[in-house]
């Protein structure tokens, strides 16, 4: 990926090490093909490895000062070195010992949801008729950033029930509201995606389609990926937004329901 480096010394070292003296702990076979030939996984660029190797051996690390650390625990060291590949530390990581079976069905569940999940990204855009048009933003919740309705297609989905059921799931906007397909499509790095392990190998970007939905008069149940949102202007909503895809596409919905306005 254009300016990805090569793996640190630093972290390369502490890896040998580490693998060296703590062999008796489990590593994923998945991880361990990762982290020793990582341009055999072209989702993963070498500066995230490298950020992802440092994270789980300081993880690791504190695990083997307290064998009681939780992976709640580790997930807020991910999250505070704003680690870009939690999800692949976590594959090196080995089971609790106090971890339930409740855990264990979780985690095989998070994965068949990555072999069901399309090479394609969804994004909508909730708007209400009003004077001016105002469209719902949603702040994210692990991210704290403001966004639209993303999320990807599953086996079996084309684009338009894939973004039909993001709405339902995200915001409780019904399938039976009205949705305008966009012309705007993003190119998305698979390298963001868990999935991109199931994926062809020589897929380095999935197209991301975008559609505007009326939302006019409804009410929004959040799912736990956003802790709020609000209806804006296209102004304020075009400034909010943290993605520019998100703001092409919603330069495009705005001019399809007020041209000229802008």
């Amino acid at each position: 990926s254009t300016g990805c480096r090569n793996l640190s010394n630093e972290p390369t070292l502490r890896l040998n090490s580490y693998l060296g003296t703590m062999s008796s702990i489990p590593v994923s076979t998945e991880f361990l093909h990762i982290i020793k030939a990582p341009l055999a996984v072209p989702s993963v660029c070498r500066h995230q490895l490298d950020t992802c190797i440092s994270c789980l051996l300081d993880c690791r690390m504190e695990d083997t000062a307290d064998s009681s650390a939780s992976e709640g625990q580790c997930g807020t060291l991910h999250r505070a070195r704003h680690c870009p590949q939690a999800w692949l530390c976590s594959l090196g990581r080995p089971s609790s010992p106090s971890a339930t079976r409740e855990d264990t069905l979780m985690a095989k569940q998070k994965d068949d949801i990555d072999r069901d999940r399309m090479p394609f990204q969804v994004l909508v855009i909730p708007y209400r008729n009003a004077t001016p048009i105002q469209y719902a933003a949603f702040l994210r919740e692990d991210s704290n950033y403001w966004q639209f309705i993303a999320g990807g297609g599953s086996r079996g989905e084309d684009k338009v029930q894939a973004a039909s059921r993001e709405a339902e799931e995200e915001a409780r906007i019904p399938p039976s509201a009205r949705f305008l397909e966009l012309q705007t499509v993003a190119s998305i790095p698979t390298c963001h995606f868990r999935a991109r392990l199931y994926w062809p190998e020589d897929l380095y970007v999935i197209p991301e389609y975008c559609f505007g939905v009326d939302a006019s008069g409804m009410e929004f149940g959040l799912s736990r990926e956003h802790t709020r949102v609000e209806w804006l202007s296209f102004s304020e909503c075009h400034e909010r937004l943290h993605w520019q895809s998100n703001q092409v596409a919603l330069w495009e919905l705005n001019e399809r329901l007020e041209p000229g306005r802008a």
